[in-house]
């Protein structure tokens, strides 16, 4: 008890102080130093824990596939490969808003976090000449490009479910299948609701042209897929890859490349992922996430209460969907009575997971896309809600119907 209401108190703490207008990256720095305190970690094992989080090769690893996936921006950006592309998805699609859905949904095809990155720039574009508030617009960025991960295989988090259950990945898929419709549909009014696109609707004019332009933009992104998918390489040497083939294509000179460098190189972007890592690894070390499900489960709630609470509460503190699959899955799937993996069960665990992180201040794509558009962070989260309340719902749905 006294562990989940010190969770509470420093999840108060990081709203207060974004509302606060602090930047979420020390934010997330500064919780994490009194989250340590709060469950007695020595200062010295804080200080080293931190350290930790800041020199691991994943935060590296991170950094660098952020700052390359700025890097490509940039160039697809001056060289007009950027408009040109979002040009022709507009004029393909007939309608902006179409265009907006569907381009952070490619882009969530490569399950990457700098992927918000890239794509906010690109529904930047294709709402030039619509009257959409910040908000709006990282709504969109985000929410759509999130779309697939209860059921792309190639997602970490629909693998990690397979291997804990043991069961076929295609179970999982199907299982998990209704989210994603779910997703599509409850962003729809929350997106474009009230959206008048009226005279800016087109029809191509050169529709060979605008495959090829189209085919032209998406190839940088289409390689990333290719060498990240079919031949599982590392995301960020991937990105390294294709921004050495567009250096070279475009034959830049060594002083354009140190300007391209300083120019995707954010110093508020490394304090954000080293917030986010640093406040991830003190949660781990400080046994926090670990005292969540024997309390939870001791407490007498539902079932089905045990199969919503465990899985948000873990999404919602680390904003990463591995990890309330990791530690609250073996439980929830111990919840059937018949002694077997019951996928319903499973599908509703996911939805709830699924929903905290989305909700989550420490999820990156959240923080990059409000940090992209400028947006107000509380007024984002507020239009994230509702639609994250119709998939824990078909989530229940799924639970309930036998």
């Amino acid at each position: 008890m006294i562990a989940f209401l010190k969770l509470i108190l420093v999840f108060t703490l990081i709203l207060v102080l974004i509302r606060r207008k602090v930047n979420i990256g020390l934010s997330l720095l500064i919780a994490a130093g009194f989250l340590g305190l709060l469950f007695q970690m020595a200062p010295q094992d804080i200080g080293q824990t931190a350290l930790a989080g800041v020199i691991d090769l994943s935060t590296l690893d991170l950094l660098a596939a952020l700052i390359f996936i700025l890097f490509l921006e940039n160039v697809m950006r001056k060289t007009l490969i950027l408009q040109r592309m979002v040009s022709a998805v507009t004029a393909l699609a007939r309608d902006r808003r179409l265009a907006m859905a569907l381009l952070p949904a490619f882009v969530g095809l490569l399950p990457s976090v700098g992927g918000a990155v890239f794509s906010a720039p690109m529904v930047d574009e294709a709402s030039q000449g619509l009257q959409l508030t910040p908000e709006r617009k990282s709504f969109i960025n985000y929410y759509y490009r999130h779309l697939w991960e209860p059921i792309l295989p190639i997602y970490p988090s629909v693998i990690l479910v397979s291997q804990i259950l043991k069961v076929p990945i295609g179970n999982v898929i199907i299982a998990q299948l209704p989210l994603s419709i779910a997703a599509v549909l409850a962003g729809i009014p929350l997106a474009f609701g009230g959206v008048d696109t009226s005279g800016l609707t087109s029809t191509p004019t050169n529709r060979r042209k605008n495959l090829s332009n189209l085919a032209v933009g998406l190839g940088p992104i289409a390689t990333v897929m290719v060498l990240v998918l079919a031949l599982r390489l590392n995301v960020s040497l991937s990105l390294l890859a294709v921004v050495i083939a567009l250096v070279a294509i475009n034959r830049y000179t060594r002083a354009q490349i140190a300007d391209l460098v300083r120019e995707a190189f954010s110093p508020t972007i490394v304090l954000l992922v080293i917030g986010v890592m640093v406040f991830k690894g003190i949660l781990q070390q400080s046994g926090a996430v670990q005292a969540l499900p024997p309390f939870l489960a001791s407490v007498g709630i539902p079932v089905a209460a045990v199969i919503f609470v465990l899985p948000f509460t873990v999404g919602l503190m680390t904003g990463v969907v591995q990890a309330p699959v990791a530690i609250t899955f073996p439980i929830v799937a111990g919840l059937s009575a018949s002694g077997t993996v019951d996928m319903r069960t499973i599908a509703f665990a996911f939805a709830s997971c699924f929903a905290g992180v989305m909700l989550s201040p420490t999820h990156m794509c959240f923080v990059l896309t409000v940090h992209h558009f400028k947006a107000d962070f509380g007024k984002v989260l507020r239009m994230v809600l509702p639609s994250e309340v119709v998939i824990v719902l078909v989530g229940a749905l799924i639970y309930v119907i036998r």
